[in-house]
């Protein structure tokens, strides 16, 4: 299992919760996704991202990731991507950088991914499930 992110603050939480699984490999990883990520072509069975898609398409570096994604993730691959719905809440990113479900899967399905799946995922989140 990799475990993706910028914050090594983040990372070492996570190492602490994991490190306390039994039989689960696992590597960290501190870098910016689209930097382009040090896993060989087709290595990757499940990629997930939560509340991280916004601020990728915002900064304007959409294609750089789904071109990773397209590199890492295995024929029959499953991606599922967890956003903030379309309205208020007392907490996540402004209302202009928020994502609609249909806009997310437009983007994915632009680079070979098919949509399968949409869940409510309570009052502020949807989650999306994708297949290569």
């Amino acid at each position: 299992m990799y475990a993706i992110d910028r914050s090594r603050d983040a990372l070492k939480k996570l190492e602490g919760e994991l490190s306390k699984l039994k039989n689960v490999n696992f590597s960290l990883i501190e870098t910016d996704v689209i930097s382009g990520l040090p896993i060989g072509d087709g290595e990757v069975d499940f990629a997930f991202m939560s509340n991280v898609f916004h601020d990728i398409v915002a900064e304007g570096k959409t294609q750089k990731l789904l071109k990773e994604l397209v590199r890492v993730t295995r024929e029959k691959g499953i991606i599922v991507i967890i956003e903030f719905k379309n309205r208020e809440s007392p907490f996540g990113p402004p209302l202009s950088m928020r994502l609609s479900p249909e806009k997310v899967g437009e983007l994915l399905e632009t680079w070979g991914f098919e949509k399968e799946d949409y869940l409510d995922v309570g009052e502020y989140h949807y989650l999306l499930t994708f297949g290569k």
